[in-house]
C-alpha cells in the first residue's frame, strides 16, 4: 500500500481529500477546513483511501484499501475497506469486507438507490484460481432519510446557537408576516426526529434539543405557502 492522497470535487466546490487512516476538506484555494484521523479500530490493520464519492446528504463514502496483519507464514492480507463520514468530517462507520486472497479497490460510485456503493478493483483469488476484476455492490450502511432541505431553502435564525446547559433551547426568528406551517427538525445525518405546529402571524417559536446527545442539528421551517427556510444547530 502507499499513502498519496485520494481527492474528489464536492458540490459545494470543495475538495475532499483521503490519505492513510484520515479525510481532509480542503477550500479550492487550498485552505483547510477540517480534517478527521479515523481511530485504528484493531491494532493489527491500517487503510488508504482510493475513492471518494459525495451522497444526496452530503455524506462522504470512501473506498480503499486495508492492510490487515494476519500473522503466520503469509503475513499480512490486503482486503477493501468501506468509510462513511458526515459532511462536517465526523466517522460515521468503518468497514472491511474480507474475502479470501488480496483483493484491492480502486474506484466507487453511488448506487442507484442512492446510499449503497458500488466499487471496482481487482482480486488475486478469482474464480478460476488467478487474478480477477471485480465488481461488487455493499448497501450495508444504514438508510438515511430524504435530504431534509432543498439547496433553494432560505437562512433561518435561531439564538443562542450552540445550545447547551440543561434546558438546550434555542429561539428562532420566524419570517415577517409568516403564513404558518411547521419546524422540522432532523439529526446532522438527516434522520427525522419531529415536528411543531406554527401558527400564521407568529414571529418566533421555541425548539427545544433538552436529552438529546450533543452535535449537528438540522431545523427547517416549512411554511404554508411553500416556501423552505433553514438553520444549523448545535447541541453542546
Amino acid at each position: 500500500m502507499d499513502n498519496y492522497p485520494t481527492a474528489a470535487v464536492e458540490r459545494d466546490g470543495n475538495i475532499a481529500m483521503g490519505r492513510r487512516q484520515s479525510l481532509t476538506k480542503i477550500t479550492p484555494t487550498g485552505d483547510t477546513i477540517w480534517r478527521t484521523v479515523a481511530p485504528n479500530r484493531y491494532a493489527n490493520r491500517s487503510w488508504d483511501a482510493r475513492a471518494i464519492v459525495e451522497d444526496a446528504q452530503g455524506s462522504l463514502l470512501l473506498v480503499g484499501d486495508s492492510e490487515l496483519q494476519t500473522g503466520g507464514a503469509g503475513g499480512s492480507s490486503n482486503q477493501i475497506h468501506l468509510v462513511r463520514f458526515t459532511g462536517a468530517g465526523r466517522l460515521v462507520s468503518d468497514t472491511m469486507l474480507f474475502r479470501a486472497g488480496d483483493n484491492y479497490a480502486r474506484s466507487a460510485l453511488l448506487a442507484p438507490n442512492g446510499r449503497g456503493l458500488v466499487f471496482s478493483g481487482y482480486t488475486t483469488a478469482g474464480p478460476r484460481g488467478g487474478s480477477d476484476l471485480l465488481l461488487g455492490l455493499y448497501d450495508g450502511f444504514r438508510p438515511l432519510a430524504a435530504a431534509p432541505a432543498s439547496a433553494t431553502a432560505a437562512p433561518l435564525q435561531a439564538y443562542p446557537n450552540p445550545v447547551s446547559g440543561p434546558a438546550a433551547r434555542a429561539t428562532v426568528a420566524l419570517p415577517a408576516a409568516t403564513a404558518g406551517g411547521r419546524l422540522v427538525l432532523h439529526d446532522g445525518l438527516g434522520r427525522y426526529l419531529g415536528a411543531q405546529p406554527v401558527a400564521p402571524g407568529a414571529r418566533q417559536a421555541t425548539v427545544e434539543l433538552a436529552g438529546r446527545p450533543p452535535g449537528l442539528y438540522l431545523l427547517r421551517y416549512e411554511q404554508a405557502d411553500g416556501r423552505r427556510y433553514l438553520v444549523r444547530l448545535l447541541r453542546e
